[in-house]
């Protein structure tokens, strides 16, 4: 029996263009970010899943890494 390894490797971050709020398209939305210039690494590679398709999405970062703000999406 060939199981897979235990602890498969984490997702690579790519190396992104940060988006900025604009990117929500919504200006009431726009709004709700107001302090942020850009998103960050972990915000960005997620943002088209979160935010742009209604499939269920598990984001898993370290504490401070922007979770949070991607819920918000």
């Amino acid at each position: 029996m060939i199981l897979p390894p235990k602890f498969p490797p984490p997702t690579e971050l790519l190396d992104l263009q940060p988006l900025p709020p604009t990117a929500l398209g919504e200006p009431a939305l726009v709004k709700l970010f107001n302090g942020v210039s850009e998103f960050n690494p972990i915000q960005t590679q997620t943002f088209h899943e979160i935010f742009k398709t209604d499939r269920n999405t598990l984001v898993c970062a370290a504490s401070g890494s922007g979770k949070t703000i991607c819920a918000e999406f």
